[in-house]
């Protein structure tokens, strides 16, 4: 990991933004998340996120190289900056609930805005044990999104509740 630290802070040297720090941690076994500081995170982030997900994917492909690893084998690499990705999870979350209660009050199903892989899982996690709700990937390209719905498999006769 601070072979591929090495690597990020030299391409962040090319950018002419200041880095205040990078520091690994470890979330979910074998996940290291590289946190990066800057009081210039739009430049890394991009809009809506997609600088920072071209830079994961970056990050990722040098990971496999030096660690002589395919994408199947190697642990999760996640690269942050000012906690944005953590930000955008809790959104995504918080939006995905309300939806789940739309789809639940109506008894019928929801699409969500289109959004990228790592966005879909989140999604696809967040209603995996629910009773009352499943989720499919539907669309193709940057146009796929999720859709959520409502199925019939109540456990009680309470109403079925998501947070």
């Amino acid at each position: 990991n601070e072979e591929i630290k090495k690597w990020l802070e030299n391409v962040l040297n090319y950018i002419p933004i200041l880095v205040t720090n990078i520091s690994i941690e470890t979330s979910d076994p074998g996940t290291a998340v590289f946190s990066v500081e800057t009081e210039e995170s739009g430049l890394l982030i991009g809009n809506n996120g997609e600088t920072l997900q071209a830079l994961n994917h970056l990050l990722r492909r040098v990971a496999e190289k030096k660690r002589g690893v395919t994408p199947d084998t190697m642990g999760g690499i996640v690269l942050d900056v000012n906690g944005y990705r953590k930000k955008n999870e809790e959104r995504l979350r918080g939006v995905a609930a309300m939806l789940g209660e739309r789809a639940i009050g109506f008894k019928h199903e929801v699409e969500m805005e289109p959004m990228g892989a790592y966005e879909r899982r989140i999604v696809h996690s967040f209603f995996q044990s629910h009773p009352n709700l499943t989720t499919e990937s539907r669309g193709e390209g940057r146009g796929r999104h999720i859709v959520i719905k409502y199925v019939e498999e109540k456990i009680n006769d309470s109403p079925a509740k998501i947070l």
